[in-house]
């Protein structure tokens, strides 16, 4: 979703510091091995074994390699790629080297590949990716904003990129979706030692946070090489084209024809899927124009319009429906996208938008237009949104029904579902501040949240697919949801105290 309005310097400031999310370069493909690196003659003799010896197409998870059989010392390896994807984290503990891998685009066995120097030593394929659970999920890419990108707490993290919902459900289904995953602790998040006292239980401003944490930021932004600012700094692996390349700031026309005129979103774009050229100036691309370059075999959105109608809650001083987007011109770039969605080979799954008036940052305007005798107009101009969401909606479902291949995930049901909130892991979470499932910033999901926005994708595409697919575990998620109202209250918070 939007990022909350700032000056515009800030948030230019903002947008170059926010690489920690989305610096996702195509300068490589990413089933193939960097051109300037120089193989041996051939693989080594010695075999070498990776623990586990197979996983997820899906990626993200650790992998160790026994280097003692073939000589080679873990502390002197400086990149490497297992079937043809670069893996980051590289941790040597003593004969074995730790790192994380991201993936293949094919199943089967996989080259492992390390580079010192200018030598890239082949241990050949020993390691094996499994295939997904159908065939026609084996490349998996998502379009959208904030949501979609997984953002948590105000700021990109390592942890919301991975439980983003699009990088849940393709784990879940073992489908290959490369993140723009940040540099660890690039910008801090809001933590429960921000949130002040019972009964407000205030949290800080999210744009002054993000502006300090941007600041804060900007020097390890800085190419050592070059002493440029450089998006690169900020990204594990910079040259891997993400399939996730949902982009936050952004709107449907961001989406349909690129950035242009919100200064936050086109710097977001460049840093997400187009970081050759001044990152200030415009973007040659739009969401849609890297999908045709990925060739999905599923795209998946959580907020395609998000922004266009909710800026008005979000965003403003006040409740403010002048604020979103025109219906009419959203709904001629609505129709314009599903068009270009419809014409890829691959099945679309995409989200509808529950009621802004459900959301935690309504209830909080209409209190404060309460406080100021003025709730009787706050609640009209509330309703005139709920019905221009509830328009868009119709507008999604009438425009999926000309295309066997476009499918709308019914949100805004599943919300509505929630209104008396849900019993996971033996806690009762609801949408209501502090209540598991919006965080601490107020605007975007938990692990829970995220992973019942994933539970939604999976069932519906299981069900249009006609695919076997297991539920998610969403009691696992919410045990380990450092968000959950239990955690809160561990960590000195009692959600029942502060004002909802």
């Amino acid at each position: 979703m939007h990022a909350p309005s700032i000056p515009r310097l800030a948030l230019a400031v903002l947008a170059l510091a926010c690489a920690a999310c989305d610096d996702g370069a195509s300068i490589d493909p990413p089933d193939a091995a960097p051109s300037d690196a120089v193989p041996d003659t051939a693989p080594e003799a010695t075999p070498v074994t990776a623990e586990p010896p197979s996983g997820s197409m899906a990626g993200y998870f650790p992998v160790t390699l026994d280097l003692q059989p073939s000589g080679i010392d873990p502390a002197t390896v400086e990149r490497a790629w297992i079937g043809g994807v670069e893996a980051y984290d590289l941790q040597p503990d003593g004969p074995t080297l730790i790192l994380t891998v991201q993936g293949a685009p094919t199943p089967g066995p996989a080259r492992v590949e390390l580079q010192i120097g200018e030598t890239r030593h082949d241990l050949g394929p020993i390691f094996d990716y499994d295939p997904p659970l159908d065939p026609r999920l084996t490349r998996i890419a998502a379009i959208g904003a904030s949501l979609g990108q997984g953002v948590q707490r105000g700021v990109p993290s390592v942890h919301g990129t991975l439980m983003s919902p699009p990088a849940q459900v393709a784990r879940h289904m073992g489908g290959h979706m490369p993140l723009p995953m940040p540099v660890p602790d690039l910008l801090q998040q809001i933590t429960i030692d921000d949130v002040g006292p019972p009964p407000a239980c205030e949290t800080p401003d999210v744009a002054e946070f993000i502006v300090d944490q941007a600041s804060r930021a900007l020097p390890r932004l800085v190419d050592p090489e070059t002493r440029v600012l450089s998006a690169a700094q900020a990204r594990v692996t910079a040259e891997l084209l993400p399939f996730n390349i949902s982009t936050g700031n952004s709107r449907v026309a961001d989406v349909l024809r690129g950035p242009t005129s919100d200064l936050p979103a086109r710097i977001l774009s460049h840093l997400v899927y187009e970081p050759e050229g001044d990152p200030l100036g415009p973007v040659m691309r739009s969401q849609l124009d890297v999908l045709d370059e990925i060739q999905p075999d599923i795209v998946l959105s959580a907020d395609l319009y998000g922004n266009d109608l909710i800026n008005g809650i979000v965003n403003s001083d006040d409740i403010d429906p002048d604020a979103n987007s025109p219906l009419e011109q959203l709904h001629l770039d609505l129709a314009a996208t599903i068009d270009r969605l419809a014409m890829l080979d691959a099945e679309i799954f995409i989200g509808d938008l529950p009621r802004p008036s459900v959301l935690a940052r309504a209830a909080f305007r209409l209190a404060r237009a309460e406080a100021r005798g003025e709730r009787a107009e706050a609640e009209a101009r509330i309703a005139r949104i709920d019905a221009d969401v509830e328009a868009t909606n119709a507008e999604l479902w009438r425009l999926a029904e000309q295309h066997p291949n476009v499918h709308v995930v019914a949100l805004a049901d599943r919300l509505d579902a929630l209104s008396d909130g849900r019993a996971l892991a033996g806690v009762h979470f609801d949408v209501r501040r502090f209540g598991g499932l919006v965080g601490l910033d107020g605007l975007h999901f938990t692990d829970t949240g995220y992973a019942l926005v994933a539970e939604a994708m999976v069932d519906t595409i299981a069900a249009t697919l006609d695919i076997d697919i297991p539920p998610l575990d969403l009691d696992a998620v919410a045990a380990a949801d450092p968000e959950n109202p239990d955690a809160l209250r561990a960590q000195g918070i009692e959600p029942l105290d502060c004002l909802r």
